[in-house]
């Protein structure tokens, strides 16, 4: 997926990687799950030392 700025990524599609599979370049990935939902966390974790 495309997390790097400019076109460096794309020098590597078509090559294998170490898994073995074929690297692929995606332009503009889409989303394949929606957003999770989560708890807050404990209130005695937070920094407030600002």
């Amino acid at each position: 997926m495309n997390f790097s700025d400019g076109d460096g990524s794309k020098a590597f599609e078509g090559q294998i990687a170490r898994d073995g599979e074929k690297f692929t370049y995606q332009e503009n990935p889409e989303a394949m799950s929606s957003i999770p939902h989560i708890k807050p966390a404990d209130p005695k974790l937070h920094n407030d030392q600002g």
